[in-house]
């Protein structure tokens, strides 16, 4: 007995081990005895003597101190092979608890995340772990005491975005290992990736005990679940999920202007429209009144950045394909269009970029590209040599294939198999960068950087009439007829001149963005510093490319009265962790008993003079 516990060994076979006792008890009865002399003077005490000689060698074990010492090692190393344990009682969860706390956005829905909150404290063991499960999950603190866990609770706010409660639970259970004890907090309403039941069901298989807790709130909500631009205007859509008619008042505030307000009635249990023709630029908020259970998709937030529309000059005559493609793009890329005969009376400076197409450069686009402007030169017949060209032109040649050189936004939409049936022989000039050539080693790609500004060249010449005419001589080459030709523009115009896609400023809450060295971020409540950003908060984010507006914008986590219907198993809620037994092995301890004792042995032979 252990402290009143059975002690038990798992390896009974190396009890034998404490058959080594023998040959160190032999070792010992067989010493070489001390000779006795008989001195005349004292022989009266041989006779007193003679009594006690008849158990003089187990005397002589006893108080040999050496000999003790030897006899302990033996027996507990002997003993720790046998690998003796003890069944002690112990918690289910050996202690630590994974709190898996749902942190999407209908946890804000009347309390709701208040009251997980309260349900999480009262989960809390001497060791814990909190996950938030958000789109990705987002560890709070790992094995820490009660105290600082019910710290770091308290001061968690609810976030604005979707839940992968399954990918929180695998989580939890890397952190547990073997055992352990997971409590999935959430109100189960809505939840992206596997079913949560189901992975909570693997977790218990192994051995790990889980428990999914439940909690509720207000019901009642009409709310903005989309939004999305056509052009200049904004669409909004607007969702009742309530069981009766809802009249609401929806504003619109641009620049702390208030530039429209509509009264509406939406059915129960439908979406209703609504257009904000011409949006401006700068900050937009949508909010609806009367509020609801549900605040959070009672207000959109919209940015158009000044930044964003571009000015482009396109010189060519008629419809050309590079024109086309570039309306694609209004009204975030203005093109004007302007004769070859009126290039010189332009005036450069008010665009950011300035496109050739069957023309050579004139002499004001020199210090147009030095003080900061781009100047596009597309191939043709009528081009000729000059200092803004990064390429040397040598004349005509005839059907070549393509070789992309490097990777770059201008080369992502640009198809190697691309025909070419005539192209400008030409070689590049010292400085340029080429990154797609001809066959014949002809750039038909390059750039290079002069002053401020910069000149690329593109050796795909714009056809004529009947662009699509394969056997039209003035057809050069296939690639205005590839799908990806309007995307080939829009990442010049976006490597040159910044983003034109407005959507990477008006984002989804959960949307996930990194940052190759981390950057400093202000959101909606706090100020960050980090590589990789989670977008979880609505609202305006000052980013290092600008501003970007956030929104929930999911009509499946709106509809706070969804709600997964638990089994009964599930809904039985165990705030203490069970008992179990649990083994506790006493190897270790012995081992290291037993090096004390060599140690004090090695003490106990340097004492007596014998090392």
């Amino acid at each position: 007995m252990i402290f009143g516990l059975p002690l038990n060994f798992a390896n009974m076979a190396g009890l034998f081990a404490l058959l080594s006792i023998i040959p160190l008890i032999i070792l010992y009865l067989l010493r070489p005895k001390p000779q006795v002399i008989k001195i005349p003077s004292v022989m009266f005490l041989f006779n007193a003597e003679k009594e006690k000689k008849r158990f003089s060698t187990i005397r002589r074990f006893i108080k040999d101190p050496l000999f003790l010492i030897q006899l302990l090692v033996l027996i507990l190393l002997a003993i720790a092979v046998a690998e003796p344990f003890v069944l002690a009682a112990d918690d289910a969860s050996c202690g630590h608890t994974v709190i898996v706390l749902d942190a999407s956005a209908s946890m804000q829905a009347d309390g709701r995340f208040d009251k997980a909150i309260a349900e999480a404290d009262k989960f809390l063991s001497k060791k814990n772990t909190v996950i938030l499960a958000e789109n990705i999950p987002v560890v709070i603190l790992r094995e820490s005491p009660r105290q600082t866990a019910s710290e770091a609770l308290s001061q968690i706010i609810p976030r604005a975005g979707e839940a992968d409660l399954s990918s929180a639970i695998l989580l939890a259970t890397k952190y547990l290992g073997e055992g352990g004890r997971i409590v999935v907090i959430s109100d189960f309403s809505y939840f992206i990736g596997d079913n949560p039941e189901v992975v909570a069901g693997i977790a218990r298989g192994s051995g790990i005990d889980v428990q999914l807790v439940p909690v509720s709130g207000g019901r009642e909500n009409l709310g903005i679940v989309d939004g999305w631009f056509d052009g200049a205007d904004y669409n909004t859509m607007i969702h009742n999920y309530n069981e009766e008619d809802k009249t609401i008042t929806f504003t619109v505030t641009t620049n702390n202007k208030d530039v429209l307000t509509k009264t509406r009635t939406i059915s129960p249990q439908s979406s209703e429209p609504f257009v904000i023709q011409h949006l401006p630029e700068g900050k937009t908020t949508i909010s609806l009144t009367p509020g609801d259970d549900f605040l959070v998709d009672n207000t959109a937030h919209i940015i158009v950045p000044s930044t964003l529309k571009k000015k482009v000059l396109h010189v060519s005559d008629g419809e050309s394909p590079s024109l086309v493609a570039l309306h694609l793009f209004e009204p975030a890329v203005k093109t004007d269009q302007v004769s070859p005969d009126s290039l010189g009376a332009c005036e450069f400076s008010d665009y950011g970029i300035v496109i050739l197409t069957k023309v050579s450069p004139v002499d004001g686009l020199t210090d147009y590209v030095k003080s900061g402007g781009v100047l596009v030169v597309l191939a043709s017949g009528n081009l000729k040599n000059g200092d803004l060209l990064p390429v040397t032109l040598r004349g005509i040649a005839n059907r070549t294939t393509l070789n992309i050189l490097s990777e770059n936004p201008l080369t992502e939409n640009l198809d190697s198999n691309t025909e070419i049936t005539r192209h400008l022989a030409a070689s590049a000039r010292q400085g340029a960068i080429v990154l797609v050539e001809a066959g014949d080693e002809s750039p038909m790609v390059a750039y290079w950087n002069i002053g401020r500004g910069r000149v690329i060249y593109l050796g795909f010449a714009e056809p004529g009439e009947s662009p699509y005419d394969p056997l039209n001589p003035e057809v050069w080459n296939s690639f205005h007829a590839t799908p990806t030709y309007p995307l080939f523009w829009q990442d010049l115009i976006e490597w040159s001149a910044g983003s034109i896609d407005i959507n990477e400023f008006n984002l989804r809450a959960g949307t996930v963005k990194q940052y190759p060295t981390p950057v400093t971020i202000k959101t909606p409540t706090s100020n960050i510093t980090t590589g990789t950003v989670l977008f979880d908060e609505v609202g305006f984010y000052t980013m290092p490319q600008g501003e970007v507006a956030v929104n929930l914008y999911s009509k499946d986590e709106s509809n706070i009265a969804e709600t997964m219907n638990l089994t009964i198993t599930e809904t039985s809620i165990r705030y203490a962790p069970g008992i179990t037994e649990t083994a506790k092995e006493l190897d270790k301890y012995l081992i290291a008993a037993g090096i004390l004792f060599i140690l004090l042995e090695l003490y106990y032979l340097r004492w007596r003079g014998e090392l």
